[in-house]
């Protein structure tokens, strides 16, 4: 059956759709998704007596109102957009991959279209979901279609003609944007993560890229190697744009100037010439704002007026962020949690320490274990002092975790805490003057993911708690 006629067959009857035995409604539809941990054809019956109208699966169950499809999760991804009146399809959407700088980047976006349409504009990523003004705390980087449609249906009814969001590995291989059409994708950048679920680069590249198959444009960081690839692949397909500092791209950084706390340069585009200056530091920003030129400039914007907008946009929350200075330390939190964001913000922040730079960072549980090590060798290279702890343990050993990290650990001072808690007040306590103390791994995040919990933990509030609140 055609996912089209599944959809009329169980409008009239259903009362939602549902992939969860737990918590689904009567009368509702039930999707058999299968996953990690779980396949949801091994509670399909369970869900026919707790009174679910229709069973979509892959495979014949002998079940009533059963309805079997090539693929339940393209169907489930259908059934949510079409139960939602497909929201997206009336409104320009915006995606931008990559390991690193998907929430600047989205971040960004949304607030140069906002200064440059004067209209609400749609967020969904990583730290929160926005509509207009409006924040809604974020569960996953790219939420499952039918929270999606949910929040896609809520910024359609606030009348915004742009969404902006990111798109994760995860959501591109499991399916949660099919059906979905961009205006325009971007891509930042690949660098080592996620292999704990995607086995190795390649399978993690394909991942990323499949977001450019349903994308009219496309616009990718060529200094990147597998962009650069990417870009190759695509250019003859569709309308494709460069962006670079090292590259001969179709729009390039040149003069760039690096400070403490900004970033400045002239950008090249269509024969354009015009002067930026993006609020926060490092080449990674340099890159992460020539992709917001490139996305905004594909939908028609001058680039006198992008820059213009680049300029009045302050930093984003947990990236680069200076949450403490006065005239005796500078504390800095960044959600590095791999080796190439550990790598770039200590770059980025190493040319301006005074006095130590001071390290507290830990490693996540149940992830890849293979980045801890390299993550301890990274620390060691650019950091006067290193504190070891933890970030997200969930039920794995916290002490496996940071002897993992502690592995690469070659001739700078270091020491270790369990407790995140513990860490960040030692490092506070024993700071010294001129001191730059970066808080690396938490970002946003105002939790701790244990074995049995997870507990609130908000590091800049401990922080100004701990030395008193200052303006900065």
């Amino acid at each position: 059956m055609k996912i089209e006629e599944l959809f009329d067959n169980v409008k009239q009857r259903a009362t939602g759709i549902a992939t969860s035995s737990e918590n689904l409604e009567k009368n509702c539809v039930f999707v058999c998704i299968k996953g990690v941990s779980a396949d949801g054809h091994d509670f399909a019956e369970k869900a026919l007596r707790l009174g679910a109208s229709f069973i979509v699966c892959e495979k014949d169950l002998g079940l009533p109102n059963q309805i079997v499809v090539d693929n339940t999760r393209e169907a489930y991804a259908t059934l949510c957009a079409k139960w939602f009146d497909c929201p997206a399809q009336k409104m320009k959407m915006i995606a931008v991959t990559g390991t690193n700088g998907k929430t600047t980047t989205t971040t960004i976006i949304k607030r140069v279209l906002n200064q440059l349409t004067g209209k609400p504009i749609g967020l969904i990523g990583t730290i929160q979901s926005e509509i207009g003004e409006i924040a809604f705390p974020a569960k996953y980087t790219t939420p499952e279609p039918f929270e999606l449609n949910t929040l896609l249906a809520r910024i359609r009814r606030v009348n915004c003609d742009y969404v902006v969001m990111e798109a994760s590995s995860h959501a591109l291989e499991q399916q949660r944007l099919f059906g979905l059409n961009f205006e325009v994708s971007a891509f930042t950048n690949l660098t080592h993560d996620h292999l704990d679920y995607h086995g190795d680069m390649e399978n993690y590249f394909r991942s990323k890229s499949r977001l450019f198959e349903f994308s009219k444009r496309a616009v990718i960081n060529v200094d990147d190697a597998h962009g650069l690839s990417l870009f190759k692949s695509l250019s003859k397909e569709k309308k494709c744009c460069s962006v670079g500092i090292n590259s001969d791209a179709d729009i390039i950084a040149r003069n760039i100037e690096y400070f403490a706390n900004k970033v400045e340069f002239d950008v090249e585009a269509d024969g354009s010439v015009a002067h930026c200056v993006f609020k926060m530091p490092g080449k990674f920003s340099v890159e992460n704002a020539l992709v917001v030129i490139g996305v905004v400039l594909s939908l028609g914007f001058n680039l006198n007026e992008i820059v213009e907008a680049i300029g009045n946009c302050g930093g984003v929350s947990g990236r680069s962020e200076v949450i403490y200075c006065d005239e005796s330390v500078t504390i800095i939190r960044d959600y590095a949690h791999g080796p190439d964001g550990l790598l770039n913000i200590l770059q980025t922040i190493r040319p301006f320490v005074q006095g130590r730079l001071v390290l507290l960072f830990g490693c996540a549980g149940k992830r890849d274990r293979t980045k801890r090590k390299e993550m301890g060798e990274i620390a060691s290279q650019y950091s006067d002092f290193v504190v070891i702890s933890s970030d997200n343990p969930r039920d794995e050993d916290e002490m496996q975790i940071i002897n993992d990290a502690k592995e690469g650990i070659k001739e700078v001072p270091c020491e270790v805490f369990a407790n995140r808690l513990e860490a960040t007040k030692f490092v506070l306590k024993n700071r010294k003057p001129k001191d730059l103390i970066l808080l690396a791994g938490k970002g946003h995040e105002d939790y701790q993911v244990l074995a049995d919990c997870t507990v609130y933990f908000d590091e800049k509030r401990i922080v100004e708690e701990f030395l008193g609140r200052k303006d900065i």
